[in-house]
């Protein structure tokens, strides 16, 4: 059985529970980057390639595989620092586009180091932009369609593959795991308005997830979460 997470949008996912002074005892923050408080002046880091239109960039997998988080430390560590004094957070969900450059990868390893180190636990919520061609390419393993890009001499999208890769490195950030389970759920953005792979392809992709990956251990399977998004979470053919 796929689990599901319906929410209307990262906003009210924040400020309601953030502002309910009665309400959830746990819940989460939501991190969508950039923000003016964990980065910022991020404009200014631009890198070449983007300083014409940094809001551009911003807008995909550009800002996560492009500037170098490093120049954030002290605002990260600040807003890290922030959640854990208000008290009432389970963890922080980190909003991740899908991507694949040293850049990227160490900007997710300084926002884990710095939630860590400020007693936060940090969970990865994935929305795959377009790097790899339309959003929905991520759910095929074979047979993906037009719009996405595939791996060579296969019908695999190359998406798949990076959600994969993604998967993995989140779940060792704190070491392997024990056979079988995994440290951390991550969850997938589904829902377009344009295009619908069906509940029979979202089966198929959580089926194909390993259930102890060659590399971790890890429960991949287990892991995963659909971030449904709300227009179609009353429907039985997703």
């Amino acid at each position: 059985m796929v689990r599901l997470l319906t929410v209307v949008s990262t906003s009210f996912l924040t400020c309601v529970f953030a502002a309910a002074a009665n309400g959830p005892q746990t819940s989460w923050n939501v991190f969508t980057l950039p923000n003016p408080q964990v980065t910022p002046s991020w404009r200014t880091y631009a890198p070449s390639t983007c300083q014409s239109d940094p809001d551009g960039c911003a807008n995909d997998n550009r800002f996560w595989e492009q500037w170098d988080f490093s120049n954030f430390q002290s605002a990260i560590d600040s807003s890290f620092a922030a959640v854990n004094s208000i008290g009432n957070y389970q963890s922080v969900m980190m909003i991740l586009p899908l991507g694949d450059t040293s850049t990227y990868w160490n900007n997710i390893q300084i926002m884990y180091n710095s939630a860590t180190a400020h007693g936060v636990q940090l969970q990865t919520v994935v929305f795959p932009k377009w790097k790899y061609g339309g959003e929905f390419s991520y759910l095929y393993t074979t047979g993906a369609p037009s719009g996405c890009h595939l791996a060579s001499g296969t019908t695999t999208a190359v998406a798949y593959q990076a959600l994969q890769n993604l998967m993995g490195f989140v779940q060792t950030l704190s070491g392997s795991c024990k056979s079988g389970s995994y440290n951390r759920q991550v969850a997938v953005w589904y829902g377009w308005s344009d295009f619908s792979p069906g509940y029979t392809t979202l089966k198929n992709f959580w089926q194909s997830l390993p259930t102890k990956a060659a590399s971790s251990g890890c429960n991949m399977r287990a892991s995963y979460i659909t971030w449904l998004d709300t227009p179609y979470s009353a429907t039985s053919e997703v």
